[in-house]
Parts: structure tokens; sequence; C-alpha cells
């Protein structure tokens, strides 16, 4: 799992944007990987904005390897 925060400090606060990139293997090799974003969030502080980034981040990948496995059967 790869995560990237993409984070950007501006005069309104920070604001984050991360994205997500997982690779499942086997021992033959990748089963499946998928990218996701989790949305813009931003706050005065760096703590509230990267909370609120990594909240909508992990149900983004929750939902897509929810889809991802539902798919595969």
């Amino acid at each position: 799992v790869t995560i990237t925060e993409g984070e950007q400090k501006r005069e309104l606060g920070v604001f984050y944007h991360p994205s997500l990139r997982a690779e499942l293997r086997g021992t033959s090799g990748a089963l499946m990987s998928f990218t996701v974003q989790g949305g813009q969030a931003q706050a005065v502080t760096p703590d509230v904005a990267k909370r609120r980034a990594y909240t909508a981040l992990a149900e983004s990948a929750r939902l897509e390897l929810s889809a991802r496995l539902n798919t595969q059967n």
C-alpha cells in the first residue's frame, strides 16, 4: 500500500487530497490492484485536515475493495 498525502499549505489553512494505491499479490504474482482518491479536506489546523482526509480515504478504499471483491465472486 502506498499513500500520497497531497498536502498544500495556503493562507486559508492546510489542504490534503490524499490518494492510495494498493496491490494484493499471491505466490503467482499480482492478484488485484487499485487506486482511490480521498477527496480534498481542509482545516485551519493540519491535524484536523489530515484526520478528515484520511477518514475519507479509508472509506473510499473500503468501498473500492468491497466492489472489487464482489465482482470476483
